[in-house]
């Protein structure tokens, strides 16, 4: 019968029986790479290999392989869901280990050779009496045998031992039996002849008895030793919990992400239900730092002898770079470093190209470097989480680790706090002129022409903007060349769909040339949107498009903005991403009420000029600070002069406490949720707003019936 097809075997030759292989053997990495480049090249060149059978017989199979080595992508280019993955396989490895351990075989049984007797008379030889001469001997082998059953290829082995001796025997009984015979013959053993019997028989002595061999003494069947029985294995010793907790942070304290995994799932395998939380929360963090340690071991392996980096006030120049180690010169003094090494002031001018501002994310990565590390600053770390948390990013984590975590084992006093980097100071120029861009552009396309015609799918696309953008960074001696030749990347980057090489090239020709890289990758992102790509670029570049629109409504530029958000929401229809299509709309709604509250703020200005205690004035220009600029502390107060009158109340309630406990913010939390109900449009939004905020500053201190039934509010309130 003919072998069925197996896609994994016949299409990627993985022979491994696990189906479906691990992510990491389905995208043909080494297990556990850490490397975002290598996985997405990996992923790329399988998907585009199992493309090319999808107009075949096995098109079915090929879709279906399309679609895990997408989830396998996905899973592994984010960080937290590709240490949730790690660990989750690590775990299964363990188990498997665990039950494939045997107890050891005994030790081999030394046979007791049988006693050999020699009778007077030969038995005649039959079958019967053969296999009945074994039997008496091999007793006891064959009640151990039945003992344990591992010992059978032992047996066999004796009894061939035994057969060979039996064989042996027969030899020797038969040529005693001859050499008897013979003697018969010769006389040199005469017959005893009997006389016959007279009336008075005469006394005749008795002849003496002919000797006979006497048997040996069966010898008595040695004890065999017993094999010990292989002690139970004793269940894993684990340390308390708050040890293996304190043996993390230090880790992630020197630097040692895979130290700090390891002592967290320990506490894992000790911890109680109630320990989890805090378990998970430094999970959720070490991932944050790892993404920062991730980002500066690939811009070191960017940079080039000659680069100049800008800190403190100093300037280093790189001398050589081997790996993932780096040598600095500081004047005449030089210096190797590696990521443990590596001062955290020169760390974040390496990493700021890989986390550039368009990357809220970026944000959590520092302050988790700031909080954590050896040099680091707590001061600075809760700077950086208020402008998170000013962008609606999660920083839930980051304050409950500094307000009821255990510090981490240095102290801001200890060592002198570092200067924050300065950016290194770069002679920006000016745009090339069309004509000079035309003529570079018909230079490029005709050097470049087979590359252009081959690049048809993603990952040729993609290859092809890498070229083009390493030969951008090579050319320094022909500044329009070089422009093009960026410009060039941006758009086939964008054409693969490739969101972290489009940023790196906008952000690259921000540097170097005299213009908006915000507004020029905004460009790109709108253009995008009107030509066709697979649905993984699609699902990459709206995420980017989303992230840059936040960017624009922060400083206000919402036309770009919106543009941005149909960008996201088209490019994610495309690439069937709904959470992104929701999440898109969401921000069109708000860019739309922004602009409202943007406009009555202007209005309401004026009135208060004149007019300071005007109650609806100072109403509109209280949600306008507290909805669109975040700024509770200045928009609270006006609350308290506007003419409504439950927002009055609810500003009333938070001047007057003074909320450190988590029940009374939960307490303040409940009045705002309360009043969601009660109000309506733009009164409705700012106690959706502070239900928010007072709900998420209480969780991390929560438990029980309390704490779910602020987590079942907090959905409620994010639909």
């Amino acid at each position: 019968m003919a072998e069925s097809f197996d896609p994994y075997l016949h299409w990627l030759g993985i022979r491994d029986p696990q189906r479906p292989p691990n992510h990491y053997r389905l995208l043909g990495v080494a297990k556990y790479e850490s490397d975002p480049e290598v996985l997405l090249n990996a992923a790329d060149r399988q998907m585009s290999h199992v493309r090319t059978f999808q107009a075949g017989k096995h098109s079915a199979e090929s879709q279906k392989l399309l679609n895990e080595l997408a989830t396998a992508k996905v899973r592994l280019l984010n960080a937290e869901k590709k240490a949730a993955y790690d660990a989750q396989l690590r775990a299964v490895e363990e188990a498997a280990e665990a039950s494939l351990s045997v107890p050891p075989l005994p030790p081999p049984v030394e046979p007791s050779e049988p006693p050999i007797v020699f009778p007077s008379v030969l038995p005649p030889l039959t079958l019967a009496a053969e296999a009945s001469l074994p039997s008496a001997t091999s007793a006891s082998a064959v009640a151990r045998s039945e003992e344990n059953s591992s010992r059978v290829p032992f047996l066999i082995a004796l009894l061939a031992v035994l057969a060979m001796l039996l064989f042996g025997l027969i030899l020797v009984f038969t040529a005693l039996n001859r050499a008897e015979l013979a003697d018969e013959l010769t006389g040199a053993n005469p017959p005893v002849v009997q006389p016959k019997p007279n009336p008075q028989p005469k006394l005749q002595p008795k002849p003496e008895p002919r000797p006979q061999p006497k048997p040996r003494p069966k010898p008595e069947p040695k004890p065999q030793p017993k094999p010990e029985p292989k002690p139970e294995p004793k269940p894993e010793e684990l340390p308390p919990v708050g040890k293996s907790l304190a043996a993390a942070r230090s880790a992630l304290h020197s630097r040692n992400a895979a130290g700090a995994w390891y002592h967290l799932e320990l506490a894992r395998k000790a911890a109680n239900p109630s320990d989890m939380k805090e378990i998970d929360r430094l999970r959720r963090l070490s991932n944050y730092l790892n993404g920062f340690w991730t980002a500066v071991a690939q811009g070191l392996r960017g940079l080039k002898p000659g680069d100049r980096l800008s800190v403190a006030g100093r300037t280093l120049t790189v001398v050589e770079v081997d790996g993932s180690e780096v040598l600095l010169a500081d004047g005449d003094n030089k210096s190797r470093f590696g990521i443990s090494s590596l001062p955290l002031g020169a760390a974040l001018v390496v990493a700021e190209k890989r986390l550039p501002e368009a990357l809220e994310s970026s944000l959590l990565c520092k302050a988790a470097v700031w909080f954590f590390d050896a040099g680091g600053d707590r001061q600075r770390a809760k700077q950086l989480c208020q402008q998170a948390a000013s962008r609606g990013l999660p920083v839930g984590d980051f304050l409950a680790e500094m307000d009821g975590g255990q510090p981490p084992p240095w102290k801001p006093t200890d060592t002198p706090k570092p200067e924050p980097p300065k950016p290194v100071e770069i002679r920006r120029l000016p745009v090339p002129d069309a004509d000079a861009q035309a003529a570079a552009l018909k230079e490029i396309r005709e050097l470049f022409k087979e590359k252009y015609a081959g690049a048809r799918k993603a990952d040729q696309k993609r290859a092809l903007a890498r070229l083009l953008l390493q030969q951008a960074v090579e050319t320094r001696d022909n500044p329009a060349a070089r422009f093009v030749l960026y410009s060039e990347a941006r758009d086939m980057a964008a054409a693969a769909g490739d969101a972290n090489l489009l940023v790196n090239i906008v952000t690259a020709m921000g540097r170097e040339y005299q213009l908006e890289w915000q507004v020029m990758a905004a460009d790109t992102l709108v253009k995008a949107a009107r030509k066709p790509r697979d649905a993984v670029g699609n699902q990459s570049l709206a995420r980017l498009a989303l992230e840059m629109g936040r960017t624009a409504i922060r400083k206000d530029e919402y036309d770009l903005a919106e543009l941005l958000a149909k960008a996201a929401r088209d490019m994610a229809r495309e690439g069937r991403d709904f959470a992104t299509v929701k999440q898109a709309v969401a921000m069109l709604k708000d860019i739309d009420e922004r602009k409202q509250l943007g406009e009555a703020f202007a209005a309401a200005e004026k009135t208060l000029a004149q007019k300071p205690d005007d109650p609806e004035a100072n109403r509109v220009s209280a949600a306008y600070y507290c909805l669109v600029k975040h700024d509770w502390p200045r928009g609270l107060p006006l609350l308290l002069k506007g003419d409504d009158e439950t927002l009055k109340g609810l500003a009333q309630a938070e001047s007057a406490a003074a909320p450190g406990s988590a029940p009374d913010m939960v307490a303040l939390g409940d009045r705002w949720y309360d009043a969601v109900s009660a109000t309506e449009q733009t009164a409705n939004r700012l106690a959706r707003a502070r239900a928010v905020f007072w709900y998420q500053r209480a969780l991390p201190g929560l438990t029980g019936l309390t704490r779910s039934k602020v987590e079942k509010r907090l959905a409620e309130l994010a639909e």
